[in-house]
């Protein structure tokens, strides 16, 4: 299949889009989709204060990230968090009824999320149909009212119906990151922008604590 002219300079336009530096508006988006409220972390910033000051510290934290993705790298200290265990449910004594919950810099949740609508562009329609988690605009309900459907339709047909259920526990923990790179790599995503995320999984660090809940 060839390609012409038109589409190779569209192509080659697209992947200097994600070269290009973080401009404000992309960053105000990423800090509006931010939910506030939650505990402090490493840095006692709050995200209220980064909400409520406007153009002057978001210009700041722009110039910030655009040396970020420059270097393709953060500060050690924004790899710092703090770890409190959430009670879920069962027997108090059992630890596997516990979550562990991870308390970041609020500058390093910001910049993981203006990596992960980054990296949602780029995936773009690549992701399955069939999956609802994860997806913009979708959850397990929509899931569910599908299984509804065809168990009403099977129903009036008098046909039989199996449906396997698969809880995988701790999955988070247990996925090799090199596996995660080359999942990325396998439905397009930018050697650019996968070296940045590289670096978000590089030398972290986590105290435990009872005081960040």
């Amino acid at each position: 299949m060839k390609t012409n002219n038109k589409e190779k300079s569209k192509t080659l336009t697209t992947l200097e889009e994600w070269r290009k530096y973080y401009e404000i508006p992309e960053i105000q988006i990423c800090i509006k989709e931010i939910k506030t409220g939650r505990s402090l972390g490493p840095g006692d910033i709050l995200l209220e204060l980064i909400k409520s000051d406007g153009r002057a510290l978001t210009q700041r934290i722009r110039q910030l990230m655009n040396a970020c993705m420059k270097q393709h790298k953060v500060a050690k200290g924004r790899k710092i968090g703090y770890i409190s265990s959430l009670y879920k449910k069962g027997n108090r004594k059992d630890l596997n009824n516990y979550r562990a919950l991870s308390l970041t810099n609020t500058l390093s949740r910001l910049w993981v999320k203006v990596l992960y609508n980054r990296l949602r562009e780029e995936i773009g329609n690549t992701i399955s149909e069939d999956q609802n988690g994860f997806t913009p605009g979708r959850s397990c309900i929509d899931s569910l009212f599908t299984l509804q459907q065809l168990l009403e339709k099977r129903i009036r047909k008098n046909e039989e119906t199996h449906i396997t259920l698969i809880d995988i526990k701790k999955a988070y923990d247990s996925v090799p990151r090199h596996r995660l790179w080359t999942a990325l790599k396998a439905v397009g995503v930018s050697k650019h922008l996968i070296r940045t995320i590289k670096d978000i999984y590089n030398e972290n660090k986590a105290s435990t604590t009872s005081t960040y809940i």
